[in-house]
């Protein structure tokens, strides 16, 4: 019930953003694992339909245009974004940032299931990228690969500033070792406001990152707005298309700030 009452406020906000002439500008969109590819697939060409989706560069320099432009990011780190995911986007010229946990990467058997339980805090069996998969993955010109972070912490709860710097800036030399290509994006595990905290920002921005992410219903992206805390809409591609409109009109967004006083 309570679900069902918050899809019909993101709803009626979304009509009244509608109303009011809240179209064009820019959101960005965090998925994880796509366990129903069929089902993403729809997703996608329905994005594609009435949204612009454009790579990360365009995103954040360059002008908004009349429809709203989309960037697509994935978190964490999956086989089946190189098996399942990559060759759809690339079917249709369609550009991506994938978020990847350097620690995660070829993990297999019992350490995968220990640190998807103990780390992603997920109990399903999840299959993780490889490196081969990973090279290959970034091997496409529309693709970007970003990090996010060594082991997947709460960096709220991370004791030192030290300890983040291993967190949040080492695993970019990793990954720019194994892919000969600069890593300029980060985002931030869990994403709510607080597990955003100042002073990882602050490593960000000394580490020399463009852009981090996190998982609040962000607004509309903008030329002034705080790069390294972009907010994102989580959306499942299992939502009607109403109800994604709606959100994509901004319509979650101050329902949030209500509930997590964001």
């Amino acid at each position: 019930m309570r679900r069902t009452s918050r899809n019909a406020l993101i709803r009626a906000a979304g009509t009244l953003a509608r109303i009011r002439g809240a179209t064009g500008g820019k959101r960005a969109i965090a998925f994880h694992e796509v366990p129903d590819i069929s089902r993403f697939e729809g997703f996608i060409d329905w994005l594609l339909s009435e949204y612009e989706i454009v790579g990360l560069d365009d995103w954040l320099d360059g002008p908004a245009g009349k429809r709203t432009q989309l960037l697509l990011t994935f978190d964490d780190g999956y086989a089946a974004w190189q098996t399942a995911v990559a060759p759809l986007l690339a079917d249709r010229n369609v550009p991506a940032v994938f978020f990847v946990t350097s620690g995660l990467v070829g993990l297999t058997g019992e350490n995968a299931t220990t640190f998807a339980r103990e780390r992603l805090l997920r109990t399903q069996e999840l299959k993780f990228i490889s490196l081969n998969q990973l090279r290959d993955l970034a091997a496409h010109d529309s693709f970007e690969i970003g990090s996010h972070t060594r082991t997947h912490p709460d960096l709220a709860r991370v004791q030192s500033r030290e300890a983040l710097r291993d967190e949040v800036v080492g695993p970019r030399a990793s990954l720019e070792d194994w892919l000969g290509a600069p890593v300029r994006a980060f985002a931030y595990p869990f994403g709510t406001p607080a597990n955003v905290p100042d002073i990882v920002r602050s490593v960000l921005e000394e580490g020399g990152f463009e852009a981090a992410f996190t998982l609040i219903p962000g607004g509309w992206a903008t030329a002034q707005g705080d790069r390294l805390r972009i907010g994102r809409d989580a959306l499942d591609p299992a939502f009607g298309r109403g109800l994604a409109r709606a959100w994509l009109r901004g319509g979650y967004d101050r329902l949030y700030a209500l509930k997590t006083g964001a």
